[in-house]
């Protein structure tokens, strides 16, 4: 009779500890909440500096970059057809489970929004005596408002003029063609790591920004003219002040992309 009971209680947990198990969001959703605003029309919705949204408004878009080989923190920009936005998700190897080309949902009920280096962030909202928004830190918090698809598709990303760009696309993945690295007079450049300057033949430059821990950091910086994809912001180059700042998520986006300018 003993070992019956223990049977029974062992095949209850075992049934409870798989149901949940199969509920967790962040292992991705076969459909995901409806869409019920664009990121351009949130931006008209919160244009200030600092907010914290009391509404069930749900944002959808593709996953654009990666913290795969060290050049993004923390962090993730997704888009739509109208903009792009950066999530605080405040955690680690985030490519793992939102590559790149992964379509998710955004809850943004009792979340906080703010401007950044021209882009819209989406995090938690401020303590009393906080500067910037909270990162979600916990998974648990991140899928409340985070849903995820089973499916990623490619990212073709849009192509744009250096001299033409404003800050309506920071946060958004583009691609920049035919421009050539062109440092200023007291710079030393050995590496792609730092902040470099790109200047396309109309006179528009544009800076790319590689962290000293990213993965290809000590790659060579591309000589003549190439191109370069990434995720464009506008912030403050130290000595040069405000200009428009392009991160690549890996070596591929400054490799690949000037090799197929030849073809």
């Amino acid at each position: 009779m003993k070992h019956l009971i223990w049977i029974l209680y062992i095949a209850i947990i075992a049934l409870f500890g798989g149901c949940y198990e199969g509920f967790s969001e962040s292992e991705g959703s076969g459909s995901l909440p409806s869409r019920t605003t664009t990121i351009a029309d949130l931006k008209g919705l919160y244009p200030n500096e600092y907010q914290v949204i009391n509404q069930n408004i749900v944002c959808v878009g593709r996953v654009t970059s990666s913290d795969r080989d060290g050049n993004f923190y923390r962090s993730l920009f997704i888009e739509d057809e109208s903009g792009g936005l950066e999530i605080l998700l405040g955690i680690y190897d985030s490519y793992t489970l939102y590559p790149i080309g992964t379509t998710v949902a955004l809850r943004l009920n009792g979340c906080g929004v703010a401007y950044r280096n021209g882009a819209l962030q989406v995090g938690l909202p401020k303590n009393t005596h906080d500067l910037y928004l909270r990162e979600f830190e916990s998974q648990v918090v991140i899928d409340q408002h985070i849903i995820r698809s089973n499916s990623t598709s490619n990212i073709t990303p849009s192509e744009h003029r250096i001299s033409t760009l404003d800050t309506s696309i920071c946060g958004r993945l583009i691609r920049t063609n035919a421009v050539r690295h062109t440092p200023l007079a007291e710079e030393v450049c050995e590496s792609i790591a730092g902040y470099h300057r790109f200047v396309a033949d109309d006179g528009g430059e544009i800076y790319c920004a590689v962290s000293e821990y990213a993965r290809f950091a000590n790659m060579a910086i591309p000589e003549g003219d190439t191109a370069i994809v990434g995720v464009v912001l506008y912030e403050n180059v130290s000595g040069v002040g405000k200009r428009f700042v392009i991160y690549p998520r890996s070596a591929s986006d400054l490799l690949d992309v000037a090799q197929d300018l030849n073809e």
